[in-house]
């Protein structure tokens, strides 16, 4: 039986979900969710802001349903992931003693485009009490949202953050700002998985082609 990966996407972004699922199979089983269902933030009218509380409550949700599966593990992936090689038994062995592990944000912290954690009463909790801190999800400016808070928690969790070549963002350097004609740099050869965490969305699909080429490239 396959481990469980789990992301949240809008109808809008339902294509960029499409491309990471079919990468992530059949190393993961993966569950896309459309929408939370546990509608208990609002997003003050910012779209970025009410994208970030829709995928907290698609954490917590995903993460009791594991719970409830009988899984000890519950693994999230950000729709604008791409899978190169398998990760699913590299998590499993890497959680071992761990209560979550994290890929890098690059600036020595980590981030949660994708990551695994416990199901425990323990983790559900962690998870439960950074969703309601209000001073991630305010209504105004950059407040860091889940990482940030899963963040300034880390020393309550058993915790380790997954190796930069491994599971990789190519945009770290360019902190965040990513020029429009930017383009993918050549995958590291220890790659499992991409993230494009600062792609403009305009430019999402474009660099998944080309993560998509270089992979295919690989393979002959």
């Amino acid at each position: 039986m396959s481990q469980t990966l789990h992301t949240f996407s809008s109808e809008e972004y339902s294509d960029i979900a499409e491309r990471m699922r079919r990468s992530a199979e059949p190393d993961f089983s993966v569950i896309i969710i459309k929408k939370a269902l546990i509608p208990t933030c609002n997003g003050n009218g910012d779209p970025v802001r009410q994208g970030y509380l829709e995928k907290m409550q698609a954490v917590l949700l995903g993460l009791k349903q594991q719970r409830d599966a009988g899984s000890d593990i519950f693994v999230w992936s950000d729709a604008d992931c791409l899978y190169i090689r398998p990760c699913a038994d590299d998590i499993i062995e890497r959680m071992a003693d761990k209560d979550a592990v994290f890929q890098t944000n690059g600036d020595g912290q980590f981030g949660t485009g994708f990551f695994a954690s416990r199901t425990t009463d323990k983790m559900i909790d962690f998870w439960t009490r950074i969703s309601k801190e209000e001073k991630w999800w305010g209504p105004v400016g950059w407040t860091g949202f889940e990482e940030w808070g899963s963040w300034a928690h880390r020393d309550e969790i058993r915790h380790s953050i997954l190796p930069g070549d491994e599971y990789w963002t190519p945009c770290i350097p360019l902190h965040g700002q990513p020029a429009p004609n930017w383009s993918l740099p050549t995958l590291p050869k220890s790659v499992r998985m991409v993230h494009l965490s600062c792609v403009k969305p305009v430019d999402k699909r474009r660099i998944m082609s080309e993560v998509e080429s270089q992979a295919a490239a690989w393979r002959k």
